[in-house]
């Protein structure tokens, strides 16, 4: 009997507790963010092509970005 108690009591005590009703709301919301924003950058295609400039003052890295 006293073991009901104390987990009414506990459960109580952390449900009512506003950080457990945040972040029963905000977990499941960025998880759908983590789920939908991947899938929406994948249809998302650009205007155009995009040029690249590579400033290289070692010389060790321009030739291979100029023979490609």
């Amino acid at each position: 009997m006293n073991a009901i108690h104390i987990i009414r009591r506990e459960y109580n005590e952390h449900v009512r507790k506003k950080s457990f009703v945040i972040g029963t709301i905000l977990v499941p919301l960025f998880m759908l963010a983590f789920l939908l924003i991947p899938i929406m950058l994948a249809f998302f295609e650009p205007d155009g092509q995009a040029s690249v400039a590579v400033v290289d003052h070692t010389g060790k890295f321009g030739v291979d970005f100029a023979s490609s």
